[in-house]
Order: C-alpha cells, then sequence, then structure tokens
C-alpha cells in the first residue's frame, strides 16, 4: 500500500512540473501512439491536447523542417527511440 501511494504522489508532482514547463512535452509509445503531453506542446502545434492524445504521431501530417529546410525522417529523435 505505501508503496502505490508513492509511487502515485510521485506521478502526480512529475505531472505537476510538466504541466508548468514553458517547453513542449509529447510522450509517445513505443509505436508512435501519443499517451501524454503538456499544453505548452498543444500550443505550439496549434490544437487541442484532446485532439493529439490517442494519435499516431507519423499519421498528423506534421511537417517538421531542419534549418536548411531539409525534413528528418529516420534521423528524428522518435524514431531512433522506437
Amino acid at each position: 500500500m505505501k508503496a502505490e501511494v508513492a509511487l502515485r504522489e510521485n506521478e502526480m508532482e512529475y505531472r505537476s512540473v510538466v504541466e508548468l514547463l514553458s517547453e513542449g512535452i509529447v510522450i509517445l509509445r513505443r509505436g508512435g501512439t501519443i499517451t501524454s503531453l503538456n499544453e505548452s506542446a498543444a500550443e505550439m502545434l496549434g490544437v487541442s491536447s484532446e485532439f493529439l492524445m490517442g494519435k499516431l504521431v507519423l499519421e498528423l501530417r506534421w511537417h517538421a523542417v531542419r534549418e536548411d529546410g531539409s525534413f528528418p525522417t529516420k534521423s528524428s529523435p522518435m524514431m531512433k527511440a522506437s
């Protein structure tokens, strides 16, 4: 019981910190499904958190572009992590 309570408290603390960040944070499952994000990420992407939750990131048709104009594909951090 104590371990479960401690785990819940740690998760609440983590979520509070992530939610207060001005940086956008999007958490994905191994296959690329969005499982969590903060409001900063939703604002940066111009959509609601509700819209993004559960979506497969590769199906969203975002246009991520490097400063040199090239498009990251297999070298993107998400693809390296999966």
